[in-house]
């Protein structure tokens, strides 16, 4: 299995959010959204399993709006990507239930764990 960190290499999201049509409004604020889940202090991981890894890079893309538009749905895809390449099932989770969780998140900015407890349901 590919190391999940592999995959969000700022380079290559910021190639591919470009080659899909949506712009970059801040270059460091989505290194930064991409950075998160990775976040460490004091020797531990501040987001220490796939459903907290998969809700920072969501939450973090709704709240620093890095792009000019789309963030709501490239949040949502980096949110899959970061499930899938840690062997979680995407298809468990309804476009419909997806889509509404990326709304609450921009509109009442909800903590982490509440973001990744709500993912876990989603696919079960």
């Amino acid at each position: 299995m590919t190391d999940p960190r592999s995959l969000f290499q700022v380079e290559i999201i910021a190639e591919w959010v470009k080659v899909q049509g949506f712009h970059i409004k801040d270059m460091g604020l989505l290194a930064s959204a991409i950075e998160r889940p990775w976040l460490r202090f004091g020797n531990r991981d501040l987001y220490p399993d796939v459903w907290h890894k998969a809700a920072a890079i969501l939450d973090s893309m709704e709240s620093s709006h890095p792009l000019h538009d789309g963030n709501k749905r490239i949040g949502v895809l980096l949110c899959l990507l970061m499930l899938a390449s840690h062997g979680v099932d995407d298809e468990t989770l309804a476009e419909d239930d997806l889509f509404d969780l990326a709304c609450d998140v921009a509109k009442y900015h909800p903590e982490v764990s509440v973001i990744a407890a709500r993912l876990r349901r989603l696919a079960s």
